[in-house]
């Protein structure tokens, strides 16, 4: 009879040795879950101010001399503000104090002031005589000393630009120096050329005029100075300025209801003006080229308790400030399509506004000289559940769309941000490299663990394992710069490879069981290598048949087939990530679902076979069924490593992020995305913590998918594990 053991009898040494390794054991899995916790609380850290609201903080005031200010704008440094009165005082001063810096007097009455478009510290006045004159105010810090210069200068020798009776003005500067005078008049569209450098000669070049039907109240440069956008006569119109073949008209679009401003906004880039509606509310209207002709299309609509009474947008996203007739003020953003924040001020309506370069303050001058400074909180307005899931309608663009791209080579470039497309990308990569991988790796477990003869498992086992080792940066360039462009030169041989083998093999089991018996005995575990020779002519067939197949059945180009039925190839596309992914894949898959089978007793398989059972219903009702849980766990563990592969789609891809399931198109991964553009953002803001939330959303899949796994593991390990 065995006596019973108890730790107590255990002896001194062993007892320490079992309390050592429990509490090393409880310590690493604390240690682990330690680890999981600050990764979330780390990714969550980063990623929510992004969710955090707009606030307009309450201000404080300055009091600075007395003056109607026709134009008030924060300088580059963004500690100064440039002011320019309708008496034509022009002052730079700070905003810490309201000292002057510098300042100058025309001695003329000024109609208007703005800043030259797509120029730094330019502006063009327009006095009571009609005459243009071109300011510079440059304010810049000394990073030496601290010192902060400030100048005024009068340009073309202190002398204006007679332009005659205009309605409205406006300057932008081209890429060689020259300046761009578009004058509206009565009816008359004119734009004058005035080259650069501005000396003190007279001014001159070339000039374009066309008529006007119906008047017009507003002009505006569009982007990049190359449209010009007229306004007013219930409609707006858009034109070609280049500077060949001068001013082109585009058809007229109705604008019902506008109430234009004093100056309709534009926003960052100028593909799109707000303009206030007769409804008490704000519409913006875009540059839109559908049906092939340029023309301003409404967008979106911002209602509003109050109607606005003065506007004023950022100079670097599309974000803008709106004072109501009530004494409200609103922050807005436009492609967000929301207004973000709401305070009752006590601003005055007639007050000139500026936002900071940075769009973090906000200054109000009123008549009297009392300036309000608005501090500002809006660093993510961009960012909604809405604009990174949902169809968002961009500038230029026909329709609402899912769009992920985080800059562009020109500076007028508003960055979008739906992170649909990417986390489609990693469920398309997942999905064919799970559909290459999933068969072919429970397939080789069930027969390597079932069928294959001990000797040859041995061999095998090993082998596929080993593969697991191979760097996933190597087969992505084997993928991308080897395999891609053989799947490409042989595209049809590629596709009679996929439909020949199945029915090759098909063909092959039907002869072996032709076979005598005593041959299949005595070849029994051996037929997978048997079958690589048939495999292999198999192949050799496809590729000489090839040309005959797309001869005979695609015209004989099949790339040009599939264009011609609206199928776009693209050499690194889905089936060379499919295939380089369920390589990297299939050995993780195959090792775990080979021991889950293996690891079945041995008597279950005998009760069955003892019954009378074939060999291969003992398989399928017996032995699958018992290590269904490791398979499924198998799987699982699969498809959380095909979602979060990054070097083999990184290489083997085009890093598009479209939203196309096809087999011949690429994709963009989560975990791509951040490989390629997380060393490229600036910290701290939108697109950096929008990286970390691609991050956060990849780990909460994987989180998922292992967690479904491991449910449905214990739901089939309850079921089965009592046969």
């Amino acid at each position: 009879m065995r006596a019973s053991l108890n730790i107590a009898t255990l002896s001194r040494r062993r007892r320490w040795t079992d309390s050592l390794t429990r509490a090393v054991m409880v310590l690493g899995a604390a240690a682990v879950a330690a680890v999981i916790l600050l990764m979330l609380a780390f990714l969550l850290q980063v990623t929510a101010p992004l969710f955090l609201p707009a606030a307009i903080a309450p201000g404080t005031e300055l009091s600075l001399p007395a003056g109607r200010a026709k134009l008030l704008r924060l300088t580059r440094s963004g500690d100064a503000a440039l002011r320019v009165n309708a008496d034509g005082e022009i002052s730079i001063f700070a905003l810490s104090d309201g000292a002057s810096l510098q300042s100058k007097r025309l001695g003329i009455e000024l109609v208007a002031a703005k800043p030259v478009f797509l120029a730094n510290d330019l502006y063009a006045l327009l006095d009571s005589e009609q005459r243009l004159w071109l300011l510079q105010a440059v304010h810049r810090r000394n990073a030496r000393d601290g010192a902060q210069p400030a100048q005024l200068n009068v340009l073309l020798g202190g002398r204006p630009i007679p332009v005659g009776a205009v309605v409205d003005y406006d300057v932008a500067q081209q890429a060689d120096g020259t300046l761009r005078l578009a004058l509206l008049f009565a009816t008359e569209l004119q734009v004058r050329s005035l080259p650069a450098p501005f000396s003190t000669a007279a001014p001159g070049g070339e000039a374009h005029s066309h008529s006007l039907a119906g008047g017009a109240e507003l002009v505006l440069f569009g982007p990049g100075g190359r449209w010009l956008f007229t306004l007013g006569g219930g409609g707006a119109s858009v034109w070609s300025n280049l500077p060949r073949s001068g001013l082109r008209p585009f058809a007229k679009t109705p604008m019902p209801g506008a109430r234009l401003l004093h100056s309709a906004t534009p926003l960052s880039g100028r593909q799109s003006l707000l303009v206030a509606n007769d409804r008490g509310g704000l519409e913006q209207w875009s540059l839109s080229r559908t049906g092939g002709r340029p023309h301003l299309a409404l967008v979106r609509s911002f209602p509003l308790a109050a109607a606005p009474n003065a506007l004023v947008a950022e100079r670097q996203r599309k974000g803008f400030a709106v004072l109501d007739e009530a004494g409200g003020l609103h922050l807005g953003h436009a492609t967000s399509g929301r207004i973000l924040a709401h305070r009752r001020t006590a601003v005055g309506t007639d007050a000139a506004l500026a936002l900071s370069p940075q769009a973090d303050l906000l200054l109000a001058l009123a008549p009297s000289g009392r300036l309000h400074r608005i501090p500002l909180a809006n660093p993510h307005p961009e960012v909604s559940w809405a604009t990174l899931f949902s169809r968002v309608q961009y500038e230029s663009y026909a329709e609402p769309a899912h769009i992920w791209q985080s800059a562009a080579a020109h500076t007028d470039f508003e960055p979008k941000f739906s992170l649909a497309p990417l986390l489609f990308g990693t469920l398309k990569a997942a999905f064919y490299a799970m559909l290459f991988a999933a068969p072919v790796a429970v397939m080789g477990a069930i027969y390597t663990a079932c069928f294959m003869a001990p000797g040859m498992r041995r061999w095998v086992k090993p082998t596929i394992e080993m593969m697991a080792a191979l760097p996933t940066v190597v087969l992505g360039f084997l993928a991308g710069l080897w395999l891609a462009p053989l799947i490409e030169a042989n595209l049809a041989a590629t596709a009679a490879l996929f439909l020949l083998v199945p029915v090759g093999l098909l063909l092959f089991a039907a002869l072996w069981r032709g076979l005598g018996e005593n041959f299949r005995k005595r070849c029994e575990g051996w037929q997978g290598l048997l079958a690589a020779a048939p495999l292999l002519g198999l192949a050799a067939i496809a590729i000489d048949l090839a040309p005959a197949i797309e001869s005979a059945w695609f015209g004989g180009d099949l790339k040009a087939w599939l264009f011609a039925h609206g199928i776009d190839y693209e050499q690194r596309n889905a089936l060379v990530v499919g295939l380089a992914m369920g390589v990297a894949v299939i050995p993780l898959i195959f090792a775990i679902a080979e021991d889950a089978i293996h690891a079945v007793p041995a008597h279950l398989a005998d009760a069955s076979l003892a019954l009378g059972a074939t060999r291969w219903q003992t398989v399928t009702r017996v032995i699958l069924l018992t290590a269904s849980p490791g398979i499924f766990s198998a799987l699982m563990i699969g498809l959380g490593r095909a979602a979060g592969e990054t070097m083999i789609v990184l290489m083997a891809t085009g890093n598009t992020a479209i939203m196309d399931f096809s087999l011949f198109q690429g994709m963009r991964t989560l975990a791509a995305n951040i490989a390629v553009e997380l060393p490229e953002s600036e910290v701290g803001g939108t697109h950096y913590r929008l990286l970390y939330l691609t991050a956060l959303l990849l780990f909460a899949m994987t989180f998922a998918f292992n967690t479904a796994g491991d449910l449905v593991r214990e739901r089939l390990r309850v079921r089965f594990g009592s046969l």
